[in-house]
């Protein structure tokens, strides 16, 4: 398998559900993997943001307890003392 596919389950890794792979209800996902042996879990309610990474020399990230709600504005703004330099 290569590509981008629905994954055929749930995964129940929102705050309080119990981390199941194979839930009746929870985050609706998507699954990539490529030839090297790389594979990602995605939720589209997510951005596409990997929940679930393996990768072809054995690391593995899975992403549990996720809350979906309201972000507050300032995670948008530089730190503080921060120098931003403006694109050109």
């Amino acid at each position: 398998m290569s590509g981008l596919e629905l994954y055929r389950h749930k995964l129940a890794f929102l705050k309080g559900q119990d981390g199941s792979f194979r839930a009746t209800d929870g985050l609706t996902a998507w699954i990539y993997s490529n030839n090297e042996g790389t594979m990602r879990i995605m939720a589209p309610v997510l951005n596409f943001h990997p929940i679930v990474s393996l990768s072809a020399d054995g690391r593995r990230e899975v992403l549990r307890n996720i809350e979906i709600g309201p972000v507050d504005g300032a995670m948008f703004f530089p730190p503080r003392n921060a120098v931003v330099q403006p694109v050109q």
